[in-house]
């Protein structure tokens, strides 16, 4: 058997799913190309600037989900894939060079069926909240095994994706929660790298920050009708890892008060929608 670090092109498909992204998609597809993926596809999830064209200039593969969501987009993407690697990257990320080969060389001497870069910031300068995002990862996302991972710059196998599948009943935030949930029940093995990083341009302004925040809470609120007592739990542990963080960095107290506030008005959002829509939320819990 070859070794799948020993070219230049690795056995990897970058998929990214984007949506009214053309501003900062260019720098993202450049990244991926110059750390060596085999092929990009973009899924675009119907947008109405230039971000097909700007996919198209940087020769990726241009497939659309037609609306449904980033579950159907993330799936797409892994029914399309060529390698036996799937690269998902958020389009505000930029892959440092050795990013991807650094994320497979881990992968496979662990091993690991997924493994989630370290986020650093793109920007130098960073806000206030930009700050408080990155001390919030260093609290929470550990270098080793985890019980779920995110996708903003995740390498995954690609049989992990066709056996397990995101569910398409996330249309937005929470999909990657849930899906890594389900597959580590299903035996697979997810992780943070201790060393490979990418680099992620996180919410500049509070208006920004507390957009975010909402959309994934209403995210986590699908999340929580699915997993029950098991969210809970998981909920209560980084809860408690990061609260313990502001007894040593009180500075970033009104950064978890804003976090938590929007995590919590998007969850009741998105509870009184469900509770409009009790069909949807019956298959929420019988997921």
């Amino acid at each position: 058997m070859s070794d799948p670090l020993s070219s230049d092109e690795l056995p990897v498909t970058a998929v990214v799913v984007a949506r009214n992204r053309a501003g900062v998609l260019g720098r993202c597809l450049a990244s991926l190309a110059r750390a060596g993926a085999r092929d990009v596809i973009v899924v675009d999830g119907c947008s109405s600037d230039g971000t097909r064209g700007v996919a198209r200039d940087h020769g990726a593969m241009v497939i659309s989900d037609h609306g449904a969501g980033l579950a159907t987009a993330r799936n797409l993407g892994a029914d399309h894939a060529s390698g036996d690697w799937i690269m998902y990257v958020d389009s505000d990320v930029v892959v440092e060079p050795n990013t991807i080969r650094t994320l497979l060389w881990e992968a496979i001497d662990s091993p690991f069926d997924a493994v989630q870069a370290r986020l650093d910031p793109v920007d130098r300068d960073l806000s206030y909240w930009q700050r408080g995002e990155l001390w919030r990862r260093r609290r929470h996302e550990q270098p080793g095994p985890a019980r779920a991972v995110g996708c903003q710059a995740t390498l995954v196998r690609r049989r992990l994706v066709t056996d397990v599948r995101f569910d398409p009943l996330f249309s937005g935030a929470g999909e990657d929660g849930d899906f890594f949930v389900r597959a580590t029940d299903a035996g697979g093995r997810v992780g943070f790298s201790a060393v490979a990083v990418a680099r992620h341009e996180d919410r500049r302004s509070l208006v920004a920050f507390l957009r975010q925040r909402i959309w994934h809470g209403r995210g986590l609120a699908r999340t929580a009708l699915r997993q029950g007592r098991r969210y809970g739990s998981a909920a209560r542990d980084e809860g408690s890892v990061v609260g313990s963080g502001i007894l040593s960095e009180p500075q970033f107290a009104l950064f978890m008060i804003a976090s938590v506030w929007g995590l919590g008005l998007g969850f009741a959002i998105e509870l009184a929608a469900l509770a409009c829509n009790r069909s949807l939320r019956q298959q929420l819990r019988n997921g």
